[in-house]
């Protein structure tokens, strides 16, 4: 379940390093909710920062924007850089990109560690959180048949009570409470289709597999991009 936790985790700094930002939180309200992690190389000397001082940039420094990039294998997110920075955020599963300045914070596979890599990025998400709640909705209820079919029920119980719920979103107080529900919303789908994917659901042959993953690659990635619109800076509001 380390996508999952991941995923979390991912959202949850990047969400809060967007308020601070904004002005909505200090640094420390950051730490608070996000724990204590280290970041290396954020200066681009190879040190080791805490997160307070990567959050304490962030607020101090005008017109400051955080977005959230959940990278997959095919589905490379709504971002440009360079190809071995998409492949390290892809194979980390996450990236928080941080312009102007170009500073791109990976997870490593050492808990408590992210990694902060410096490279062109240009962040061009087409979806606010709005139209994408939309569409997550129409999503659902176009593949509500194959979720259907889906052959969990061992482990309905764990699914339902021990992980599904166990998805937490701490948010600051101002943050836009519509943004809120789409974030629980996708994280929880996002966790029921990681899950999924350990099954084969109602499908005995090779041809009934692919067209049922066919059919949830779509979910997965409105999925992820409802998670992002959920956990960034507004790329509409005006620069302050």
């Amino acid at each position: 379940m380390w996508r999952v936790i991941e995923t979390t985790r991912a959202s949850q700094l990047a969400l809060w390093l967007a308020a601070a930002a904004d002005g909505l939180v200090s640094p420390d309200d950051v730490v608070d909710a996000c724990g204590s992690l280290n970041v290396i190389n954020f200066d681009g000397d190879g040190e080791s920062i805490s997160l307070a001082l990567v959050a304490a940039f962030v607020a101090r420094t005008p017109q400051t924007r955080v977005f959230l990039n959940l990278a997959r294998p095919g589905d490379p997110g709504e971002w440009s850089t360079t190809s071995d920075v998409t492949a390290r955020a892809v194979n980390q599963g996450a990236a928080v990109v941080i312009v102007p300045g170009d500073r791109i914070l990976i997870p490593t596979p050492e808990s408590g560690t992210w990694e902060c890599l410096h490279s062109p990025v240009s962040v061009h998400p087409c979806t606010d959180p709005v139209d994408i709640a939309r569409l997550l909705k129409r999503t659902i209820r176009d593949v509500a048949e194959q979720l259907s079919d889906l052959d969990v029920a061992a482990g309905r119980d764990t699914i339902d009570d021990g992980i599904v719920h166990q998805v937490q979103v701490h948010v600051p107080s101002d943050w836009d409470s519509s943004r809120t529900e789409l974030l629980k919303t996708a994280l929880r789908i996002d966790t029921v289709l990681t899950l999924a994917d350990q099954h084969n659901g109602g499908a005995v042959s090779a041809s009934s597999q692919a067209a049922r993953s066919q059919s949830l690659s779509e979910l997965k990635s409105v999925t992820r991009r409802a998670i992002e619109a959920a956990s960034s800076s507004d790329p509409y509001a005006p620069m302050a």
